[in-house]
């Protein structure tokens, strides 16, 4: 194989890793969602305002953000060897 070949297949794979994370970490959120909203009803902690529910969120938002920057960043770090 050639190199250019073997860079294809590696972005490819790292292509397919990132996706199926994204997108087992959404659909996890979303079947709690759907199936036990209770449980992101519940608070954090004894007497807190802040439930578990958005703590999940936020959680969630920020993972996807940072696998974002770390996708763009491998992108571009092996775009330009």
């Amino acid at each position: 194989m050639t190199r250019k070949t073997d860079e294809v297949s590696r972005s490819n794979f790292v292509d397919w890793v990132f996706t199926i994370l994204s997108l087992a970490a959404f659909f996890a959120y979303i079947l709690v969602i759907g199936f036990a909203p209770e449980f992101f009803a519940l608070p954090i902690v004894s007497g807190s305002l802040i439930s578990i529910g958005l703590a999940s969120g936020v959680a969630l938002a920020v993972f996807l953000v940072a696998l974002a920057g770390i996708y763009v960043h491998l992108r571009n770090t092996d775009s330009h060897q």
